[in-house]
């Protein structure tokens, strides 16, 4: 009993105390089960930041940014350093706006994400992942934000978009044309890169040549953010340089400037670039609280299990004995005798045996004979009883469940091939991220990494340009095509790589091992998954930035677009118009896409136009390149003969793509089907089994098989048994053979006797028998009355204690109130509703399946404004409102010149939300309910309602974000609009076009793109309204009127019919408008933003199919408690099973103990007394 034995230890619900305190000691084997095993982050960890102090400082405010005469006084010039200070600023106090939403946003969805463990994690391990998670957060977010952004700046580049200040190119007027020409600064051209600064400076005059006032770490450049993002806040830390900079912004008095606090804590330092500062989202400070106790407490763990090495207890040991020595102490007193006497050749005949003698031995033949037979029963009896237990407990099949420890995976393997019906290996770790066992490589078409998309191959087009304002000359458009193009292969690769990040922190969450065949069906369906995702995604994006893009009707400073031309008006003063650029049948107002092969024409003589296959021209120079082809660069030929028509000074050696190469593309896709597919030649993954499972640290494999009762358990049973079914055979047996062969007596004279005499004579011989009964004679017999006492003492005692200690077993066991637990081996969804109506407190139904994801029990659909399926956003309506102006002037707020792009757009915004939320809901779809157990209905419904609402708040918020980032760098960089809606063209001299800009009922574009006015019709050249477009509005850009434009007019059948006479004079379009009584959730004077705010969904429709959930869950059973008493089945098993130990133990010391104690008594009896002699006196 002295062996050391591993003792399982189980804690019900600890406290944290309690839990901190059993780590202490038994950290290694300590496991606390939680009972939620999915908690969201928001529960346990706090994120807060602080932004520079620039965000929150008076230079991002209006009272600073128009402070200088430029907008005070209405002087607009172009490049003018006092207006590129108020854009400077106007562009970083919207980014710091931008920083706070995008941090915000990704707050919402980061807290919204579960942390997944299946036992209470230690401190130190949580206070480690958290802090990773945290890191994850912050890396992920800014990494989005600096993706979304390049994306515009690139594209904003590869279409030459035209600034309002004229600070990338400038407009010259030759014989009566206006052309435009890149601006170099310090030997850097805007045509070639948007990265061209001078550092900003005040001068004399603005003579340019007599310097003023530099401003320390401030410069101008092709575009204001792009300049903006090389410059410093250098001066704004020195009050002296602001005074000094507000002397020459404004003649008015100095507003009082609070320079930047320098001896604030900062991780940057004053020479900062603000591209440093936007690297690390202008954050000063992150500050992070993993709260363990709040997870702990979420966690709810239901008990705390650990082993210790010790020994046996004494309670264990003597039960252990009890249990065993009856039967023990019986067979050998039946087997040892005869044992011996064999051994001996003592032989005695069967028909002698005599296992139930009287003590003392009687003569009586009758009574030998009762004895005889009795012993022969009781052999019988228990042979046949034994013989009955053997056979049953031998032959019954059992369902055996087999625990292996620790497992390797070969072992697993071995398993799984034999049982793989009944094998489970829970894992220790049931989420694991997937870079420990997944790897996704790729590899870009060749032209990313081709000569095409170098520096030397870009220049080498720009020095071939020639100013020109032919439109579809490749020498105009083709430097700009091909930075495109490898704005697009840096856009995908980083694209790319951010996702990746992600998808490697995702968690693969199993709670056994899962077999080989699932685990690589499911890798490879995540793998799918993001491959999809991070495509949805990036189209997405771009098709945002293009929609914008035309929707605001920017003009490329390649004059793709528009073109420029010089008017007169009605005063005959010479006013500058945009027309749109036409290509074949296509006009850029209907479409972006409109596009004609590219040509070149060679300076030497008879060589006529080359027109290269497969490339485009085309309004904006991304939507040309988008349907264009690679086909002319895989062949040496074609380069060639390109080269020969470039003439530049300096030849070039450019080798084709290599045709031979393998790839998924032909060489006449297109690039839009390049970036369909991410420009991704081939995806190489690597699903690595062996790490899934040393990840998943199998705690131990168990499964189950049907067998027989091994030697062993039968055995035990036997001797369990034997002790108890021989006493009390030996009990009854006999007394039965005796009376069935009661001994007929010699007959008795007859005495007549009347019921008290009788019942005194029954009593006389009960006492008598009672008295004289003796359990314990001694052999031979004794006639020492002193010894007879002793021996009826003991039977007495010794029959006394059997009784007792029977009834006090009987009553504890029979009252005792037990905890039953009642198993419900896979229970239907009826049944498992039956089972939690009455025991919701208890129940507790494991899932095989904890996780599951959100596709197969949830069905989200939606219903868009009815404007999106109308006919005010068919190409008809569109063209309709557009062609009558083709030939005639309008002043720029007409309705007839605006209307045409602000539908274009409320199409666009259709498109773009419908694209948003499908590809939101393939990722929600995705994603997986973690339970561990059966979720009940109610709980179900709270849960998957708060996930449909996040899903609604986070697509909306990230399609709003992409949108305000978009809308706010256009605003930024101070991009002139096609219509002139914004800025408006002035022709200063003969050769020379300048910028004014736009004021609409006393808002300035300069300092606000969300000024406006009503949208009306004008009588041709005057300014005299006809007809107001009820609820619709102008502005400094289309996009901008539009959100704050209402659709009042078009609910309206009289105000299109009204509009339609003002359109045209021909006959009107049969127009039918919107249905005001369609129910709705907006009101017909709501604003287009308004509609935006809200993804212009009408109804959302989702189903939560509970019982799919369940189903999918597949419960492997139900567990439940009942507080009962033991069945009588119990109590007399638990009394048959030690009577025969209590029966021997007391037959043992009963005897032993009642000599003791008359021992003592006699002694103390006879004790001598001293006498004491009394004197007397």
């Amino acid at each position: 009993m002295n062996t050391n034995v591993t003792k399982t230890i189980n804690i019900p619900t600890p406290t944290l105390t309690k839990y901190e305190q059993l780590y202490s000691k038994y950290s290694q084997t300590l496991t606390c089960p939680c009972k939620h095993i999915s908690i969201n982050y928001e529960r346990f960890l706090s994120i807060e930041y602080t932004l520079h102090q620039v965000c929150s400082s008076i230079f991002i405010t209006d009272k600073w940014i128009s402070h200088n005469d430029v907008i005070l006084h209405y002087l607009y010039t172009n490049n003018d350093p006092r207006i590129v200070v108020s854009y400077a600023f106007q562009a970083l106090g919207a980014f710091c706006e931008l920083i706070e939403s995008t941090i915000n946003n990704s707050l919402i969805q980061f807290n919204s994400q579960q942390y997944i463990t299946a036992s209470v994690a230690p401190s130190e391990l949580f206070q480690s992942q958290a802090q990773s998670f945290i890191d994850q957060f912050k890396l992920s977010t800014t990494n989005n934000f600096l993706l979304s952004l390049n994306m515009i700046r690139k594209t904003t580049q590869g279409n030459a978009f035209l600034s309002g200040q004229l600070t990338n190119y400038y407009l010259t007027l030759i014989n009566g044309s206006v052309s435009s020409t890149s601006i170099s600064y310090s030997n850097c051209n805007c045509h070639l890169s948007n990265t061209c600064v001078n550092q900003l400076s005040f001068y004399k005059n603005n003579s340019g040549n007599v310097t003023l006032f530099d401003v320390p770490g401030f410069y101008i450049g092709c575009y204001v953010i792009e300049a903006l993002l090389q410059s410093t806040l250098q001066c704004f830390y020195d009050k002296t340089c602001i005074d000094h900079l507000q002397v020459y912004l404004t003649t008015a008095s100095p507003i009082n400037a609070t320079a930047l606090d320098p001896s604030l804590s900062s991780q940057y330092s004053e020479d900062s670039t603000i591209k440093n500062l936007f690297n690390s989202l202008m954050i000063e400070e992150w500050n992070s609280t993993q709260i363990y106790d709040r997870y702990y407490d979420e966690c709810q763990p239901i008990e705390c299990t650990y082993t210790v090495k010790t020994r046996n207890n004494v309670i264990y040991i003597v039960t252990t004995i009890f249990g065993i020595i009856g039967g023990l102490i019986t067979v050998l007193k039946l087997v040892v005798p005869r044992l011996v006497k064999f051994i001996r050749k003592k032989r005695s005949r069967l028909s002698l045996a005599n296992v139930v003698p009287t003590v003392p031995p009687s003569t009586d033949e009758h009574k030998l004979k009762n004895q005889k037979i009795s012993t022969r029963l009781n052999v019988l009896l228990l042979i046949l009883s034994l013989t009955i237990l053997l056979l049953y407990t031998f032959l019954s099949n059992v369902t055996m469940t087999i625990n292996v420890p620790t497992p390797t995976l070969a072992k697993y393997e071995q398993l799984y091939s034999k049982y793989s019906q009944t094998l489970t290996c829970p894992c220790k770790h049931i989420s694991i991220n997937y870079e420990k066992f997944l790897h996704i490589e790729y590899s870009l078409h060749q032209v990313c990494t081709s000569v095409f998309i170098t520096d030397e191959w870009i220049s080498y087009l720009v020095i071939s340009n020639k100013t020109t304002s032919a439109n579809i000359n490749f020498r105009r458009t083709g430097s700009n095509a091909f930075q495109a193009l490898r704005a697009f292969c840096e856009l995908v690769e980083s694209t790319i790589n951010n996702s990746l990040i992600q998808f490697n922190s995702s968690q693969y969450i199993t709670a056994s091992v899962a077999s080989p065949e699932l685990f690589q069906s499911q890798a490879q369906s995540f793998i799918n998954q993001f491959i999809s995702s991070t495509t949805n995604t990036f189209v997405l994006s771009l098709n945002t930035i293009r929609n914008s893009t035309h929707g605001d009707s920017l003009v490329s400073g390649l004059l793709t677009n528009y073109l420029i031309t010089i008017g007169t008006s009605v005063s005959n003063e010479a006013i500058v118009l945009t027309s749109p650029v036409g290509y074949s049948t296509c006009n850029c107002v209907l479409s972006s896409r409109c596009i004609a092969q590219s040509s070149i024409l060679s300076s030497l003589v008879n060589m006529g136009y080359f027109y290269i296959p497969g490339f485009y021209t085309g309004c904006y120079v991304i939507e040309a390149l988008l349907q264009s082809t690679l086909e002319c660069f895989y062949d040496q030929n074609c380069i060639d003969q390109l080269q020969l028509y470039l003439t530049s000074a300096s030849s070039m050696n450019v080798t084709a793509l290599n045709l031979s190469l393998p790839s998924q593309y032909s060489e006449d896709s297109t690039i839009e089907n390049l970036l369909n597919n991410l420009m991704v030649e081939e995806w190489s993954s690597t699903q690595l089994y062996d790490r899934y499972y040393d990840e998943c640290q199998p705690i131990e494999c168990t499964y189950t098989i049907q067998t027989r009762n091994n030697v062993i358990y039968i055995t035990t049973t036997m001797f369990g048994i034997i002790g108890g079914l021989i006493t009390i055979l030996s009990c009854i047996v006999p007394q039965v053979v005796k009376f069935v062969r009661k001994k007929k007596e010699l007959t008795q004279p007859l005495i007549v006797m009347n019921k008290k005499e009788r019942a005194m004579l029954l009593w006389r011989k009960c006492t008598n028998v009672l008295f004289n009964f003796n359990l314990f004679p001694s052999v031979p017999p004794s006639t020492d009355e002193h010894k007879l006492r002793t021996q009826r003492i003991s039977t007495r005692l010794y029959i006394l204690l059997l009784i007792l200690s029977t009834t006090i077993l009987l009553l504890y066991t029979s009252l005792e109130n037990v905890t039953t637990t009642v198993n419900i081996a896979t229970p239907a969804l009826p049944k498992y509703e039956q089972l939690y109506s009455k025991y919701s407190q208890t129940l507790t139904c494991p899932c095989q399946h904890i996780s599951v994801n959100y596709e197969r029990f949830l069905s989200i659909e939606y219903t868009l404004h009815q404007v999106c399926t109308s006919f005010f956003i068919t190409d008809d309506w569109i063209s309709y409102i557009s062609n009558i102006y083709r030939t005639t002037y309008f002043v720029v707020g007409d309705f007839r010149i605006t209307g045409p792009y602000q539908f274009e757009a409320l199409r666009a915004f259709c498109e773009l939300v419908e694209s948003t939320i499908d590809n939101s809901l393939i990722q929600f779809n995705s994603q997986q309910y973690i339970t561990v157990s059966v979720t009940p209905s109610e709980l179900f419904q709270l849960q998957t309602q708060s996930f449909i609402d996040q899903f609604k708040l986070s697509t909306t918020n990230t399609f709003l974000l992409s949108l305000n980032m978009i809308r706010k760098t256009i605003q930024g960089n101070v991009l002139l609009s096609g219509r002139q809606t914004n800025y408006q063209l002035h022709k200063v001299n003969d050769s020379i076009l300048r910028t004014t800009s736009r004021v609409y009922d006393n808002c300035i574009c300069s300092l606000s793109n969300t000024c406006i006015d009503n949208s009306s019709l004008f009588n041709g050249y005057g300014n005299l309204r006809v007809f107001n477009v009820t609820g619709f509005y102008v502005g400094c850009y289309t996009t901008e009127a539009l959100l704050q434009s209402t659709l009042e007019c078009f609910y309206n059948q009289t105000c299109i019919d009204t509009l339609q006479i003002y359109l045209s004079s021909v006959s009107p379009m049969y127009v039918t408008a919107l249905d005001p009584l369609l129910p709705s959730q907006y009101f017909e004077n709501s604003a287009i933003e308004y509609l935006l705010n809200n993804l212009m969904i009408e109804e959302w429709n989702s189903t939560q199919m509970y019982d799919q959930y369940y189903n999918e869950c597949q419960p492997m059973k139900c567990t439940y408690t009942i507080e009962t008493r033991n069945n009588i089945l119990y109590v007399i098993t638990i009394l048959i099973g030690l009577i025969g130990g209590l029966t021997t133990v007391s037959k043992i010391f009963v005897p032993i103990l009642v000599k003791i104690i008359v021992y003592c008594f006699r002694k103390w009896r006879n004790r001598v007394v001293p006498q004491i002699s009394i004197i007397e006196t």
